[in-house]
């Protein structure tokens, strides 16, 4: 294995070891809990502003995911399906060149697809704020009471 191979085989299982770790934890911390199925943080966006931070839903969705609702992960915040799609994207790239031995395979790996990850934020940021302070709509249903 030439060195550059041996370089991407030890990010590749690193990424997937800090995937598979984050996993266990979120399943064993909030799923698990007796208290609710997540657990309460307080955003200083959400209560100053009465408006939902770029990151709002973000718990939900990753929620949502694990039990494999689609659906409404994607409602919730869709960033996190589309950096799943890239992580899995990335994982098979690599898997790929590690399997070949041929590092130019990564040139498949555009940055682009990682400029889009805050792209998708600030427009999911921005229309569901949108919805709720012109149209009343609030598919969360936490903070339609100020705006009625």
């Amino acid at each position: 294995m030439i060195k550059s191979t041996r370089s991407l085989f030890m990010f590749f299982i690193l990424l997937n070891s800090f995937i598979f770790i984050f996993s266990l934890l979120y399943v064993i911390a909030f799923r698990l809990s007796s208290e609710s199925d997540l657990p309460v943080f307080r955003c200083v966006f959400h209560d100053a502003f009465h408006l939902y931070c770029p990151g709002c839903g973000g718990s939900r969705s990753v929620d949502a995911l694990f039990r494999l609702d689609l659906v409404k992960s994607f409602l919730y915040y869709p960033a996190i399906l589309y950096t799943c799609g890239v992580i899995a994207f990335c994982d098979a790239v690599m898997l790929q060149a590690i399997v070949k031995r041929d590092i130019s395979i990564t040139r498949k790996i555009k940055p682009i697809i990682f400029i889009l990850i805050p792209i998708i934020v600030m427009i999911h940021f921005f229309v569901r704020n949108i919805l709720l302070v012109f149209f009343g709509i609030d598919p969360l249903n936490d903070l339609i009471v100020y705006w009625r």
